[in-house]
């Protein structure tokens, strides 16, 4: 009787078998272990190969500056275009090179209006003269904000940056420039 019990509870439970061996990546078949297989920090450094992660594993905004060690990137690791809107705008007010989205809305009267395609409200808008020559120019943000200029027609909100050029005896002329201004925040 007692067996008949002991045999009873036993189909009824059923049984488990442990074992202490470890388990390698042979043992596993590809592409059967997931994320919600791992738990919260038990892959580490250790774990992983040198150069067995890339961007292609990330995903955006994954990344943070705590997870890059101190000195690891390099200019070439940085796309430029997250860090400044920039270009190199002609005399004719054409774009000579620069960011994907910036581009010339007017150019009239060596007045240059430039779409940054963001807000450059509170940003700091640095301009240089392209070429030689010398000249003088000033540049503000368009509409009504801090430092803002009047700027003609759908061009006065500050998604746009006026540019003005002069010669360098202080004259109205165009001359090409260039226009850098930095991504804060």
């Amino acid at each position: 009787m007692a067996v008949s019990i002991v045999a009873l509870v036993m189909a009824t439970t059923g049984t488990a078998v442990a074992t202490h061996e470890r388990i390698f990546s042979t043992d596993i078949v590809d592409g059967t272990i997931q994320g919600r297989d791992v738990g919260l920090d038990q892959i580490g450094k250790a774990d992983v190969a040198n150069n067995a992660f890339g961007s292609r594993e990330a995903y955006d905004g994954a990344l943070g500056s705590v997870d890059v060690k101190d000195g690891d990137l390099r200019a070439r690791d940085i796309d430029l275009d997250s860090l400044y809107d920039y270009a190199l705008i002609r005399a004719d007010g054409t774009k000579a090179f620069g960011s994907a989205g910036l581009t010339v809305a007017n150019n009239s009267n060596s007045r240059t209006i430039v779409n940054v395609g963001s807000s450059t409200a509170g940003r700091p808008i640095l301009v240089s003269v392209g070429g030689g020559g010398g000249g003088e120019l000033s540049a503000a943000p368009c509409g009504n904000v801090v430092g803002g200029t009047t700027c003609p027609g759908s061009t006065n909100n500050p998604n746009h940056v006026a540019v003005d050029t002069n010669n360098s005896t202080g004259m109205p002329a165009d001359r090409p420039f260039y226009l850098l201004i930095p991504k804060v925040g």
